[in-house]
């Protein structure tokens, strides 16, 4: 329950306090007084888009606050205590627009974001505007206003989780479909490149080894040449390199116990002789091993080597990388058949998904086609109550498309005449035969929600009389179950209110400004009177106007 309003700087409001009683009040006002702006303030509670445009002084900061009693409403401590905010019996809400166009919102002091504002507002408090009621015509709306009004929340809940995750495993499938075309090609690609490497089978170092063995063929005779040349040098005739070194060690030999030097002199002449003596029999060796002219080996090697420098200009990479690439590509291969495996996985998850989607939007079809046939009755005759006496009202269900909100498509069908078949809302409601149609619907969802204040804006459009006061008589029903505030332009509501606020432009100061105040008994009398009568008021009018307050 709304236990007080205030407004400061927003719009045509300085300054505005409002403390409604629990039951059912009133507010009027002459045009333009500011009596929807009110709604608009309470808007920016319920998380609404702020404007530094609606700021009465563009220097100072907007502030609405709204002060409720929700001791006994269970659903919002849970809200409360899932996002770690303090419950209390009295709650403060509170949002703040600065002239920088920054928002702030504050439950309970403790700031909170505006979509955490979104969940908690709407458990307190249900706004019906005209604009509310155009929208009455939507399909959309329609659905949701009787998802509201069934006890349905978590089939519909649970619904919505299948069809989401369906909704993901077909645009993964459709990712994988759209690409399997060029993965196809791809794999085609990889498969080739990889049979070819296969077929290659270039070893670590090969390339190498053949360019060293291609160079010695191709200088066979000239490498044997020399080898015989070198080793000649060595070993063959007076002055081979060995026979002088043999006479040089015999010199130092008979002089070597003379002195530690000449006998180091020796050692190393020893050694030299050892190490040259082995590499003349390497030579010897080499000479006699060295290749003769082989042109057949000579062309095989060069065949091999070009199929080693053709595969390392296509893959631009060196001989000894070949090993890697031929890793990387069986890797890839690998990686299309997981594709396919994976694509065929999603596929059989989204048949089980299917299947489940369609026990589920049954079942919630089903739910909602039971909700819908007490509740045709129950707004047909409220409307009869409310003077037409030949409406016809009922919910059309078909099926569609399943969507985020189930299989089903949900039209409002009515008729106000006799004997005028039933119609989509579209074609057939007037403005009064709409704020009669939504008032009904509101008072059957009032009697199944836990909604503490309800507030209506001028509800009572395009009608008057003995139909007015059958609908102030539905919200008075309401107000003994909900908290409810009407801004109304009929005098037969308005005397019904438990609780009557006035809405009045006061033009002092250098702006127009809007002010509320609560009308005592008298003052009650003068505006239902001049709501009767107009400006000028009559004996009659006031007379009228304490029978409908007695009434």
């Amino acid at each position: 329950m709304l236990k007080s309003l205030d407004i400061q700087n927003y719009a045509l409001i300085e300054k505005l306090s409002l403390h409604p009683d629990s039951g059912f009040n009133i507010v009027t006002g002459e045009t333009g007084a500011g009596k929807s702006i009110m709604l608009g303030a309470v808007g920016l509670l319920l998380g609404n888009r702020a404007d530094v445009k609606t700021l009465f002084d563009e220097g100072q900061k907007c502030i609405v606050e709204g002060e409720f009693d929700v001791e006994t409403y269970q659903n919002l401590k849970d809200v409360f205590e899932q996002n770690d905010l303090e419950f209390e019996p009295s709650c403060l809400i509170r949002r703040e627009v600065h002239p920088n166009g920054k928002s702030r919102a504050f439950v309970n002091d403790s700031p909170v974001t505006l979509d955490l504002l979104k969940q908690i507002t709407p458990l307190l408090i249900d706004i019906h505007s005209q604009h509310e009621t155009q929208f009455l015509a939507e399909e959309k709306y329609q659905l949701n206003l009787l998802d509201e009004l069934g006890d349905h929340a978590a089939l519909l809940a649970s619904y919505r989780v299948v069809y989401r995750e369906l909704t993901k495993v077909r645009q993964a499938v459709l990712q994988l479909q759209e690409g399997s075309a060029r993965q196809q090609k791809e794999s085609d690609f990889i498969a080739f490149q990889l049979d070819e490497l296969l077929l290659a089978n270039v070893q670590v170092g090969e390339k190498e080894e053949l360019e060293q063995e291609l160079a010695a063929l191709a200088h066979a005779e000239e490498i044997q040449m020399r080898l015989f040349e070198a080793l000649g040098s060595l070993s063959e005739g007076e002055l081979a390199g060995l026979q002088l070194l043999k006479q040089a060690q015999s010199a130092m030999a008979k002089i070597a116990s003379y002195s530690p030097k000449f006998e180091e002199l020796r050692f190393r002449l020893d050694a030299s002789f050892i190490e040259l003596k082995d590499v003349a029999g390497e030579l010897s060796n080499a000479a006699d091993g060295a290749q003769t002219s082989n042109n057949e080996r000579q062309q095989e090697i060069e065949e091999r080597l070009a199929v080693i420098y053709r595969l390392e200009k296509k893959h631009q990479v060196e001989a000894q990388q070949l090993t890697e690439l031929l890793t990387d590509l069986k890797k890839r291969i690998l990686q299309f058949e997981s594709s396919d495996a994976q694509l065929e996985a999603l596929l059989d998850q989204s048949k089980e998904l299917e299947k489940e989607l369609g026990f589920s939007s049954a079942a919630l079809s089903q739910v909602r086609k039971n909700v819908a046939e007490p509740i045709q009755k129950q707004i047909t005759d409220l409307l009869v109550e409310l003077s037409m006496p030949f409406a016809q009202f009922s919910i059309s269900i078909s099926a569609r498309k399943p969507s985020l909100d189930g299989a089903d498509a949900i039209t409002f069908l009515f008729s106000a005449n006799k004997g005028s078949e039933p119609k989509s809302m579209k074609q057939v409601a007037s403005g009064g035969e709409f704020s009669r149609l939504m008032l009904a619907i509101k008072y059957v969802i009032a009697g199944k929600t836990a909604l503490p204040t309800l507030i209506f804006d001028e509800i009572d459009t395009g009608v008057s009389g003995e139909v007015a006061a059958k609908m102030g008589r539905l919200m008075q029903g309401m107000s003994t179950r909900h908290q409810v505030l009407t801004i109304t332009h009929t005098a037969q509501i308005a005397a019904m209110g438990t609780r009557h606020f006035f809405v009045e432009k006061a033009h002092t100061g250098q702006k127009t400004s809007s002010q509320v105040r609560l009308l005592s008994p008298d003052d009650r009398i003068q505006e239902i009177a001049q709501m009767i009568s107009g400006d000028r008021i009559t004996d009659a009018a006031i007379q009228n106007a304490k029978e409908l307050l007695r009434a």
